[in-house]
This record gives C-alpha cells, structure tokens and sequence, in this order.
C-alpha cells in the first residue's frame, strides 16, 4: 500500500481475498484497529502511524509467564475487564522472553501490572515491552519487521468472555479459503515499505497481482493508499 497525505506509505502482502476490487471503484479504510498488548483488546483510531512494523504501538507490548514464556488467548484466556493505566518503562532493564521457542528481549513493566495481570489471568504473569535495539524479522514474499505480533487462533475467542468459541469462523472458510500450503488463510499480511500516516477514508488502490498462496482465482497484490 501506498500512503498518504503527506510522507507516503507503501506495504505489500502475499494474500488477499477480494480479487474484484482490481479494476473496480477505488475502495478506503473503513476502520483502523491496533493492539498495543499481545492477545489483548485493541484501539480504534481515525489516523496512526504506520511504522516499519506496522501500525503504531501494536503489539509493542506482550504477557509472558515468570519464566518469561509468552501468554495469548489461545492459551490463557480471560475476561473482559477493566482497564488499567499505568506509565510505561521504555529504558529499563531487558530480560529474556520466548516467542514460539525464539529468544527475544523485553522491558519488564513493573510489579503493578504484574500482580494486576496475575490475578486476572490466576497465574504468575509480568508484561514486557518490546525494546528500542528489537528487530524481530518476518517471513513472507517480503520480508518485514514486527513487534510481537503473529498469526494465530484469536477468531476462535470470543472477545467478551475471552473463552474460545470455536470452530467458526475457520470452519466456514475452510470450505473455500484452503491455502496451498495448509492451513486456512483469513486475513492479508502486509509488509511495510514506506512509512508515513494512514487514515479512515483513505482510499486504497490495487495497481498489480502476483502469484497466491490460495488456488487460483485468487492472487497476491502490490496495493497503494492514498487520497484522491
């Protein structure tokens, strides 16, 4: 994708599931959400960065076990609850955290958060921050950066009770969005190659496809974002 009022944004992806928005009417954001903590609620916006690894302060933030294993809600779901503020540590010391078996570095957020987020999740948890030295690289056609985000079976949970919910929507989308190479494909994947800012209304361009993931009628796509 391509952005923007004044700097300019470019992403690529390796899947997409609306093929007949190439060569149709220009289509817009209808809706800008962010997660700043891994497998938490999210944050809607009217306009956000889009940084090297997406959208600002998503998930910038993640809740791993003492043992600094990574919590999410396909493990570890809970409640809605209220939220809580506190300020956030951006320089402190790092630890190690584990993310699917790869070691990385976090922030420990303190011993508030800590005792808060064990009694919600009624086990022994601390949350982290990704670190300013993070450089956590992605896979994919084009290779990107992020910052504890990853694909996973949160469209399973439903978001007031934070219990899975399952199977839908992935059994209905596995009768028609079966990627090639296992597994159901739900969502795009974008790699950022420009930064700048990207709002609600801004209109979205299609401007080539590539080859998919997904068998054919379906395709990858170079995309632009932009006003018109």
């Amino acid at each position: 994708m391509t952005h923007p009022r004044n700097q300019g944004a470019e992403a690529r992806n390796g899947n997409v599931t609306e093929r007949q928005i190439l060569g149709g009417p220009p289509q817009a954001h209808s809706e800008l959400s962010y997660y700043p903590v891994k497998g938490c609620a999210g944050v809607s916006a009217c306009e956000t960065l889009l940084t090297p690894a997406g959208l600002a302060h998503d998930r910038s933030f993640m809740v791993v076990s003492e043992e600094g294993v990574f919590r999410s809600q396909r493990r570890d779901p809970a409640p809605h609850t209220e939220p809580l503020e506190l300020p956030v540590d951006a320089s402190g010391a790092r630890r190690q955290v584990d993310l699917f078996g790869t070691a990385y570095q976090g922030i420990d957020q303190g011993d508030t958060a800590a005792a808060w987020l064990s009694d919600v999740l009624r086990a022994r948890s601390r949350p982290v921050r990704v670190p300013r030295e993070h450089d956590r690289v992605t896979d994919g056609r084009t290779p990107g950066t992020s910052g504890y985000a990853d694909n996973c079976a949160v469209t399973l949970v439903d978001q007031d009770s934070g219990q899975r919910a399952g199977p839908e929507p992935l059994r209905t989308l596995a009768g028609y969005r079966r990627s090639a190479q296992g597994g159901v494909a739900f969502g795009t994947k974008l790699s950022v190659l420009r930064t700048g800012k990207i709002a609600v209304g801004d209109a979205v361009t299609v401007t080539s496809w590539g080859e998919s993931e997904l068998p054919a009628p379906h395709g990858s796509l170079r995309a632009r974002v932009g006003d018109h």
